[in-house]
């Protein structure tokens, strides 16, 4: 069980800005003709958000079509490279298919030599009985296991 997490201003949403936005704030900030506090007065952001968006920019080598791509960070805080999001995602599929691969082959290896019976007993309401390898036999009436 997780935390439950009260949020002390539920209907506060969290403030979104543009791709065009954030790029028209870093080169006003690039220009050099203002400091970053009263860009960011101006703009009606923090100064430290500012920053943030010319780090990210400049992280991309200047790339405008890269940087700003989604709403922000990932879950980790980390800023990752598309290609190794989609690495990492691949991998671990593959982990969880090679997986139930070897769980499959673990039951098909145990159960050979075993037989499972399920018979119908026209006297039983509904019921279904059988014998299941060596538990021995067990009786199923509308839902309930007896025996």
């Amino acid at each position: 069980m997780g935390k439950e997490i009260q949020k002390i201003n539920p209907e506060r949403q969290r403030q979104s800005y543009s791709k065009e936005f954030k790029l028209v704030a870093v080169k006003l900030l690039q220009s050099g003709t203002k400091p970053g506090t009263l860009i960011a007065m101006e703009l009606g952001i923090k100064r430290n958000l500012l920053y943030k968006w010319a780090e990210t920019l400049k992280r991309h080598g200047g790339n405008t079509e890269t940087a700003f791509q989604g709403p922000g960070r990932n879950k980790l805080g980390k800023h990752l490279d598309p290609l190794k999001v989609e690495n990492n995602r691949l991998k671990r599929e593959l982990a969880r298919v090679t997986e139930e691969r070897d769980i499959l082959k673990k039951a098909e290896v145990s159960s050979t030599g075993r037989r499972n019976t399920i018979c119908f007993n026209t006297n039983l309401k509904g019921g279904v009985y059988g014998a299941n390898g060596p538990s021995g036999t067990f009786l199923l009436t509308e839902g309930r296991t007896v025996g």
